[in-house]
């Protein structure tokens, strides 16, 4: 991954190594960190003050999709291709796997979707069975 500096275009600020095979996603998480996946298999979290990982997480599968938790950005859904569906907690030094979902035979899409004040459950979908499913942290 390169980062560039937007008020000089040309100045390239880093260029970011850490990933194996290509950059899927990337996004802003809080406390000026952030997350990107890969084909790698790797979910990386990443001080973007200094550009260095904070944590890389073994996904097994290609990461496609990331997204946080809208009440707890530290807990993490991805889409891993085909390793299904995978839910993260990273509050601490060893990110904790929370649930898995293997029900797609590739995972590209997931998000929370929010189903009453402060309860969400999952959509995810996969490339094959062109469906969507909807599942919950509960039921695991």
């Amino acid at each position: 991954m390169k980062v560039w500096d937007l008020r000089q275009p040309k100045k390239l600020v880093s260029c970011l190594r850490e990933h194996t095979m290509g950059v899927t996603y990337i996004a802003y998480l809080e406390r000026d960190q952030f997350v990107s996946g890969s084909y790698d298999e790797q979910l990386r979290i990443w001080d973007q003050r200094m550009f260095r990982v904070l944590k890389t997480v073994a996904m097994g599968g290609g990461v496609w999709r990331i997204r946080a938790h809208p009440l707890q950005p530290h807990v993490l859904a991805a889409a891993c291709m085909q390793a299904g569906c995978r839910v993260i907690d990273t509050a601490s030094d060893e990110p904790v796997l929370v649930a898995s979902y293997p029900d797609h035979t590739l995972a590209y899409g997931i998000d929370w979707i929010q189903s009453s004040h402060e309860d969400y459950f999952l959509a995810s979908c996969s490339f094959y069975e062109k469906e969507i499913h909807l599942w919950s942290l509960r039921a695991q």
